[in-house]
């Protein structure tokens, strides 16, 4: 029997799940720009998706695929702002590993991707941001 003070036992990171405002020029940005690879795509039962979460509406859609080992969910629904606020809609930041940051960040400049800073060394790791369509920001680091 677990202790009541003891922490939930967490095997791994299961995935994360970023809100969109256009599912399908999302999944061709983190396709495109990350080689992010479909699994699977699905409508929200908006009742199941009430039960859940608290939130009503017609639900929406998502579509789950992978960046390297990491699943990471593209997720359209009714109730997500159809703004984003400057920061993006869903995580703080989304955080992906390179070899080289300085050659990452030229292939991204040469897929079109104009919201990127420039690499840069902080804390002794080398990086550059890049946004996605709705303001998401990615952080790829070296």
């Amino acid at each position: 029997m677990a202790l009541l003070n003891a922490p939930l036992p967490i095997r791994r990171l299961s995935h994360v799940s970023i809100e969109v405002t256009d599912l399908d020029r999302s999944k061709a940005f983190y396709r495109d720009v990350f080689g992010w690879q479909l699994e699977f795509e699905t409508e929200v039962d908006p009742e199941a998706l009430r039960d859940l979460v608290g939130a009503g509406g017609r639900g929406g859609r998502v579509a789950g695929g992978r960046i390297a080992g990491l699943r990471v969910e593209l997720m359209d629904m009714d109730f997500n702002p159809k703004t984003p606020p400057a920061r993006g809609l869903g995580l703080r930041v989304l955080s992906l590993e390179v070899e080289d940051v300085q050659a990452a960040h030229d292939q991204a400049r040469r897929l079109g991707l104009t919201k990127t800073s420039a690499p840069v060394e902080l804390h002794g790791t080398r990086m550059f941001f890049a946004v996605d369509p709705d303001g998401q920001a990615i952080e790829v680091v070296e």
